[in-house]
């Protein structure tokens, strides 16, 4: 688990969130003095575990009683609840109404039995899609980050952590718009109901998922500057003077890039010569294109065939009847007298 997960998983909201998922011990819960008065529930059916496991974590809302916070947790409490829901429709699509008969009542019980300054947490989500409270639930989430978490000094000073919360924050709006992009045409978004607080609403949205900058740490720092120039005038006077002459790395790159480029431009030529055949091949004997090239072509050439024909024909019938007129001739034969 990463450090930012870890302090996101540390944030009160969150912990409180994960707390009533992961609750056990509310199978000893007594049932008898919370479904009283509600006699459309039939509680000893599927509903029963969603029932205990709901009065079970309503407990610990007691804790934020008569406290500033409490609406926040309310709030968090009633995501729960609604996933909850979502749940138990998915698993039980045929015993909906089970939830509905007793979840209502028996929430009004618990509100009666634990009275609070602070107000109470309705469950004042039934008209709203699972979609719309899921968006709800996220922005409320990343405000809860972003209050905690999004001015610190370690955010500001460490570059991994910030571009791991601008992850986080990305994330977080591909969610939203997600459950934005399900909701029906027809459903009446009101802005009002994502009003969570003054700093946090789709009002204020540009501020809250704005990107936080983050600053780029010096990887190398200035080294002290030394002086070479003896050592060098000392290496330059024992160096024998015999030299080696041998091509530059530069040259010799440019030379086998030349020769590269001599041998695959002829390559390359022929590849695509091939290339294109076989193209124009799969086109002719594939495609209705090459079907109707060939009709073309063939009825060219018996259109061809069948005028060279009938010039035959033409020309044999005319020299036959030439032959029948010379054959036929008569000749005369003039004598003169001398």
């Amino acid at each position: 688990m990463s450090d930012l997960q870890t302090k996101i998983n540390n944030i009160p909201e969150w912990a409180f969130y994960a707390e009533l998922d992961e609750a056990t011990g509310y199978n000893d819960t007594d049932l008898s003095e919370y479904v009283r008065g509600c006699n459309t529930c039939t509680w000893d059916s599927s509903i029963k575990s969603y029932i205990l496991k709901i009065i079970y974590n309503f407990d610990k809302l007691k804790h934020y009683f008569n406290k500033p916070s409490y609406s926040t947790y309310c709030r968090y409490l009633k995501y729960w609840v609604y996933s909850e829901k979502k749940n138990y429709e998915i698993r039980h699509s045929n015993e909906k109404t089970f939830w509905n008969n007793c979840i209502p009542c028996i929430w009004k019980n618990l509100q009666t039995k634990n009275i609070n300054s602070h107000g109470t947490c309705e469950l004042d989500y039934d008209n709203f899609s699972n979609a719309i409270i899921s968006m709800k639930r996220e922005l409320d989430m990343f405000c809860a980050i972003k209050k905690h978490l999004g001015n610190t000094e370690e955010l500001k000073t460490n570059k991994e952590y910030c571009m791991a919360f601008n992850q986080r924050k990305d994330y977080y709006v591909n969610l939203i718009l997600k459950y934005l992009s399900s909701i029906p045409n027809k459903t009446y978004l009101e802005p009002k109901f994502f009003d969570i607080d003054d700093a946090c609403s789709l009002k204020n949205i540009d501020t809250i998922f704005s990107d936080i900058n983050c600053s780029i740490e010096e990887d190398c720092k200035s080294c002290p500057v030394q002086d070479c120039s003896s050592a060098i005038d000392e290496a330059l006077s024992s160096a024998s003077p015999s030299c080696i002459c041998e091509p530059f790395p530069e040259q010799s790159a440019t030379e086998d890039l030349t020769y590269n480029s001599s041998y695959e431009v002829p390559l390359s030529i022929c590849i695509t010569f091939f290339v294109t055949i076989v193209i124009c091949f799969l086109l002719y004997k594939h495609t209705p294109f090459g079907h109707w090239l060939h009709n073309s072509l063939r009825s060219r050439y018996l259109l061809r065939k069948n005028m060279d024909n009938e010039n035959t024909q033409e020309l044999l019938e005319i020299n036959s009847r030439y032959s029948d007129s010379i054959e036929n001739r008569e000749y005369n034969i003039t004598y003169e007298n001398f």
